[in-house]
């Protein structure tokens, strides 16, 4: 029988989780603790002498500064200063020191100065060279400057391109005026989806998904897009979400309430400090052109949960009055993103890496008086998203700006039923 044998050892694991400490009833286990001391021990010393030489070389360069602006100064006590100012040496020499760090200051901010300096030199070079390029592409000759027969031909000053900024601090960029004909093509397309729109949220189209909340009626759909490169459940994707709701009105009010609904939509959407109340994150509306009581054009930016405001697109804004297929009057604000060849071509010769631009989707609010009491509110969005994810923050984003659009536009007594 061995001489270990009934004797029980626990292992248990050290504090520091640098080994073992067995515990036992015999003289090996004691032999094992106190192998285990001496080596925790070691490394402790280890660790203080480590910690102390870092004190001792802290102490080192400190001496070594102390050392330095003694000896500067000494030399500057043995160059006379001393001799000359007599017992005022040290309040001199501190005025001497004073000075000398205001001069350091100033070659700073002067240091400082000159880069911001040489940024706007690059700035105005680089705006100069494109003004050069575009003054050669217009051509304005002189026998055309007047008046046509055709009554659309001829340039006019608010149809010239002209620089502007989104952002104080960012560098312009150079605008060229949507012309009557692009906006009426625009708006044609517009018109055309948001038929498509209406017809596959009637149909069920793409999924369609429906809820009702706060006495919206909410419609969304998500459809993917396949680019052939194995980006299933997180490419682009196509989100569409419509918003309805009906609200009741006086008989005898129906037609005055549903105009002052409609001019104040049209005041919010078109008016940039309106549209940016009622959204979450920040948004900036750049008033870019004006074609009429029912046609704006302005640059913005997309919502988005960082606050960034790279995401950006030109938003052509139009007014549509007209009738359904029953016979209800209709009036329609519509929102699209305007695009042409002119300004693709602006864009990359602009060269702003930072700065992405939607070219695709559109929206609109419509107000329909389906009865003599009852106004129907529709609110149509659809966007091309980078992936799923971009989708559903838009629809909560859409869904919330409703909300907040809805309480400023709409009194609470056009809501309560008479």
């Amino acid at each position: 029988m061995s001489s270990d044998e009934g004797v029980q050892i626990t292992p248990l694991r050290a504090a520091d989780g640098r080994g073992w400490i067995l515990e036992g009833k015999t003289r090996q286990a004691d032999d094992l603790k106190k192998e285990y001391h001496r080596e925790a021990m070691a490394a402790f010393r280890l660790r203080k002498k480590a910690s102390v030489e870092d004190m001792q070389a802290m102490r080192a360069y400190l001496e070594r500064q102390l050392q330095q602006r003694l000896e500067l100064r000494r030399a500057i006590l043995l160059s006379g200063f001393a001799e000359e100012y007599g017992d005022d040496v040290d309040e001199r020499f501190l005025r001497f020191q004073d000075a000398f760090c205001a001069l350091v200051d100033e070659a700073e901010l002067y240091r400082a100065d000159n880069v911001k300096l040489q940024e706007q030199i690059e700035s105005h070079t680089r705006l100069r060279l494109l003004l050069h390029f575009e003054l050669g592409l217009v051509r304005l000759p002189e026998e055309d400057s007047s008046p046509s027969s055709d009554g659309g031909s001829s340039p006019s000053p608010e149809l010239r391109g002209f620089f502007t900024y989104f952002m104080e601090h960012e560098p312009p960029f150079y605008y060229e005026p949507f012309t009557q004909q692009e906006c009426d093509a625009i708006v044609d397309t517009g018109l055309q989806v948001a038929l498509d729109l209406l017809s596959a949220f009637d149909n069920k189209e793409h999924g369609m998904q429906e809820a009702h909340c706060l006495g919206w009626r909410a419609q969304r759909s998500l459809q993917r897009i396949d680019i052939g490169m194995g980006t299933e459940g997180d490419g682009p994707a196509v989100s569409r979400v419509r918003f309805t709701k009906s609200i009741q009105c006086r008989k005898e009010n129906t037609e005055s309430t549903m105009e002052s609904l409609v001019n104040f939509a049209w005041e919010v959407t078109t008016t940039p400090k309106l549209y940016a109340r009622i959204h979450r994150t920040l948004l900036i509306s750049h008033p870019l052109q004006s074609m009429g009581d029912d046609r704006e054009i302005l640059m913005r930016n997309t919502p988005d949960p960082t606050g960034a405001v790279n995401i950006r697109y030109f938003n052509l804004i139009e007014r549509v009055k007209d009738t359904t297929t029953e016979g209800h009057p209709r009036t329609t604000i519509h929102m699209l993103i305007a695009d042409s060849p002119r300004h693709q071509q602006l864009r990359e010769l602009d060269q702003r890496e930072d700065v992405l631009w939607m070219t695709e989707g559109s929206g609109f609010i419509s107000f329909t008086q389906t009865s003599d009491e009852s106004i129907e509110i529709d609110f149509s969005h659809v966007a091309v998203c980078m992936n799923e994810m971009q989708a559903q923050y838009f629809l909560v984003e859409l869904g919330a700006m409703l909300i907040r659009w809805e309480n400023l536009v709409m009194p609470p007594r056009l809501l309560r039923f008479d």
